[in-house]
């Protein structure tokens, strides 16, 4: 598995802004506290996975900024971690775009809690799934039909996540800055 540090060296290499890398942090945060929740209540999660898929997730976001092809972020990410030989990553990576969640590909708890994950974050704060689709909705207009579309499949996510298990995001806000 890529250490931590290395995955901090690919996204400088891949010029990778600031803000950018404290988003995948808070993501981070989200999906390894989710990994590990999950795991003491006995399911089988590789938290080391998430960990690096999260940090990793966003890696050619800023290639399509301003554009019509931003949302298909996820694709060349992984296209791009496939070429570093880090397929798993890539796999989650991949599945945390909008293409795969409509079309069902979220089939492991990696590829869910990072999806999950990154919905709860809006730039590196924790929020709520209300608060990062109403963002989503102003500053991605045009995919409106795909959020309606996402919102309740995420919604399902949360559930599935949170059976069973009472826990509160918010302290996780204050975690890592």
């Amino acid at each position: 598995m890529i250490s931590e540090k290395s995955c901090l060296e690919l996204l400088k290499k891949e010029r990778v802004p600031e803000n950018v890398i404290r988003h995948s942090q808070a993501v981070r945060r989200v999906a390894v506290y989710l990994a590990k929740l999950l795991m003491k209540g006995g399911i089988k999660v590789d938290v080391e996975l998430v960990d690096r898929a999260a940090l990793l997730h966003d890696i050619c976001k800023i290639r399509f900024v301003k554009t019509d092809k931003e949302p298909f972020h996820p694709d060349e990410g992984a296209k791009l971690l496939r070429k570093h030989g880090l397929n798993k990553i890539a796999d989650i990576v991949e599945a945390h775009g909008s293409s795969a969640v409509l079309n069902g590909k979220i089939d492991s708890w990696e590829k869910k809690l990072m999806c999950y994950a990154d919905a709860r974050v809006v730039g590196d704060n924790i929020t709520g799934l209300k608060e990062r689709f109403e963002y989503l909705r102003k500053r991605y207009a045009e995919f409106i039909e795909d959020f309606k579309k996402i919102s309740p499949i995420l919604a399902e996510m949360e559930r599935e996540i949170f059976r069973d298990r009472s826990t509160n995001l918010d302290f996780l806000n204050e975690a890592g800055k």
